[in-house]
């Protein structure tokens, strides 16, 4: 298997058993037909070793609304009684992994879930768009790596199994259904740029038996806003409700009347999670994820990485101070470069899950937009220290040589309990 090494930006090689893209047709200029290319790298072949087959990837097909389509499809549309309504269609690891691990859970208590499939082409033209080219300021040759990575995603999210797809703006009411959990993630945010707002998400012409959210949020929007009345009302249909940060705790307990159950992230319910395997001779290096960094943190980061002889590489984004930014790699190659690092840098709320989840010594840097989110997690997991402050010399260096804490281990094994026990409330119910 592939070791981050091999992943050449240049070469645009493939991790994870995938092999490399092999141009062909007459049309070798063109963007699109290079990434169609490049997803076909991702069609498992029976000659793969086993593993490799949950990195299979999406077959390009117009006939479907979002442009991918598995051989695997057809069995997403066998009925079942559980449903999850998240940003599933989001073009980022953690978008992924929390749909997929909430996923897990419900399998292993002998369900199978279906991902509500829904579509908008507003959304989906905003989001690509976004994937394809974060940062305007970026080199323009960055858009065909992006491209890699965002089929990369869309390939993972298809090997999920969802129902068939439906309009955001005209959804069924899914009355078949047992249970229907809205979340992980800030599904509940009002600021949020593209999917901010959205009545389904607040449950609105859902008619499951039972009503739940798990570990749902508010994101960036602060409960010092408080909550209009129509949103209130319509979170009060739930029969139960589930968030995975304080300031959500406080926005549901004030305007909707309910003490919520404080949950943690679906990525960090199992007590273990599969990694996709690392190669003997992959050397240590620092990983940073994120974007947006002070000069104050790239400092201490770079001048801790050289005492230590450790490069530095960022995944999924381009941070030029790195030594080396990965672009393509899918959310498993992004797990298994967490699990593998020496240390994780990080600006994002993911970031800080899986290095909790891999037990990585990670420093994390809040910034406005994921402030609510990250300062959240981390007071729930007794690990507020891992906030950088560069009033404080000398924390990075502490930090990132210092093993996740017992009591921050602790605290993870008591909330996964309290969550594991609301959701088998819930599927008792």
């Amino acid at each position: 298997m592939a070791g981050v090494g091999d992943l050449n930006e240049s070469d645009v090689a493939f991790p994870c058993s995938a092999p490399q893209v092999n141009y062909c047709g007459k049309d070798r200029g063109s963007f699109l037909h290079r990434l169609r290319s490049a997803g076909a790298a991702y069609i498992p072949m029976a000659t793969q070793h086993p593993r490799s087959l949950e990195f299979g990837g999406p077959v390009y097909s117009p006939t479907t609304a979002w442009g991918f389509r598995l051989a695997s499809d057809d069995a997403a549309l066998v009925s079942n009684k559980i449903g999850i309504l998240t940003f599933h269609r989001c073009v980022n690891y953690g978008a992924y992994w929390q749909v997929r691990c909430l996923s897990d859970f419900f399998k292993r208590a002998g369900y199978e879930p279906q991902v509500l499939d829904y579509g908008w082409k507003g959304f989906l033209v905003r989001e690509i768009g976004h994937a394809l080219r974060p940062f305007r300021g970026a080199p323009k040759s960055d858009v065909f790596r992006f491209g890699v990575k965002t089929l990369k995603c869309y390939g993972a999210q298809q090997r999920l199994r969802r129902t068939p797809g439906f309009s955001l703006r005209s959804p069924p009411d899914f009355s078949d259904f047992d249970l229907i959990t809205v979340g992980s993630d800030e599904v509940w945010n009002l600021s949020h740029p593209w999917l901010g707002k959205v009545p389904l998400f607040f449950g609105e012409r859902l008619k499951p038996k039972r009503l739940v959210s798990y570990a749902a949020s508010f994101g960036n929007y602060a409960a010092t806003n408080g909550l209009p009345a129509e949103w209130a009302h319509r979170l009060q249909r739930f029969d139960n409700i589930s968030v995975r940060d304080n300031n959500s705790f406080e926005l549901v307990q004030q305007h909707v009347g309910r003490t919520p159950t404080l949950v943690l992230d679906p990525c960090l319910l199992a007590e273990t999670l599969e990694v996709p395997a690392q190669t003997s001779s992959e050397p240590p290096y620092v990983l940073v994820y994120g974007n947006r960094f002070v000069p104050e943190l790239i400092a201490a980061t770079r001048q801790w990485a050289r005492t230590k002889n450790l490069p530095i590489i960022s995944v999924g984004y381009r941070n030029d101070w790195t030594d080396r930014s990965i672009l393509t790699a899918g959310p498993h190659d992004f797990l298994r470069m967490v699990n593998g690092a020496a240390a994780v840098v990080t600006t994002y709320f993911h970031g800080c899950v899986f290095s909790l989840r891999c037990q990585r010594p990670f420093i994390a840097q809040l910034s406005p937009y994921r402030a609510n989110k990250v300062a959240g997690l981390l007071s729930m997991v007794k690990a507020t220290h891992r906030i950088f402050d560069p009033a404080i010399p000398g924390k990075l260096e502490a930090l990132l040589t210092t093993p996740i804490e017992p009591q921050t281990l602790s605290a993870i094994s008591h909330l996964r309990s309290t969550s594991v026990h609301y959701l088998e409330g819930c599927l008792a119910c």
